[in-house]
């Protein structure tokens, strides 16, 4: 599945021509703000200057996205179409890699068969692909780490299709998975948890953060 969604977000991006950057306003509609903050920093003069003119030292957006499009601009050039289709490619790795936690999400919320169809929907989906072949933009990341705190989360509350014992052809018994998951004792987190799985969540968090 991760491999098939990444291919099609490729294909989208070249036959859609959307790593094509438009040399308006110095081509500002690519990145916006984050696309600035990139050049700022590609360019020697640090975190600062989201808009048009020379600002001086920002806190406008959260790090890690800018200083990874500045690594972009900085070994393929400032908004040239190299960097562009780069750049693009990393966000589509990013949300072709999002398929994973989504499918064991709906794998332990709503068992196997429902967890097939919602990976390939996440893979082939054309919504899907949007943000992460069109625009220069944190979304795809930050979708990533979501996910993958999200399905963290189930398995810290130990939740579980199989322990629900539902059919996902069945309404009725759906609804009482859903029931049964919004009860205080199936989400209670275990104080005997991993120390690891708290690590993992606190540093998921804090990446989601400085995304």
């Amino acid at each position: 599945m991760v491999w098939v969604g990444l291919i099609a977000r490729e294909l989208a991006i070249f036959i859609g021509h959307t790593y094509r950057i438009s040399k308006l306003e110095g081509s500002f509609g690519f990145g916006w703000e984050t696309g600035r903050i990139a050049r700022s920093i590609a360019s020697g003069q640090g975190f600062s200057s989201p808009f048009q003119d020379a600002t001086g030292p920002t806190a406008w957006l959260a790090p890690i996205y800018p200083y990874l499009l500045a690594g972009v601009f900085k070994a393929f050039g400032v908004y040239t179409t190299r960097s562009a289709i780069v750049i693009l490619t990393i966000n589509s790795i990013f949300s072709a890699l999002t398929i994973i936690p989504v499918f064991y999400i709906a794998r332990r919320t709503f068992g196997p068969r429902a967890a097939r169809w919602t990976g390939w929907l996440a893979a082939l989906f054309p919504y899907a692909w949007y943000w992460a072949i069109k625009w220069a933009w944190e979304t795809s990341l930050a979708t990533l780490f979501l996910a993958c705190v999200f399905l963290l989360s189930l398995r810290m509350a130990g939740i579980d299709s199989m322990a629900f014992s539902t059919q996902p052809s069945s309404a009725g018994s759906l609804q009482k998975a859903i029931d049964a998951m919004a009860s205080d004792s199936r989400v209670q987190l275990s104080p005997r948890l991993h120390i690891t799985e708290w690590l993992w969540f606190g540093l998921l968090w804090g990446l989601i953060a400085l995304t």
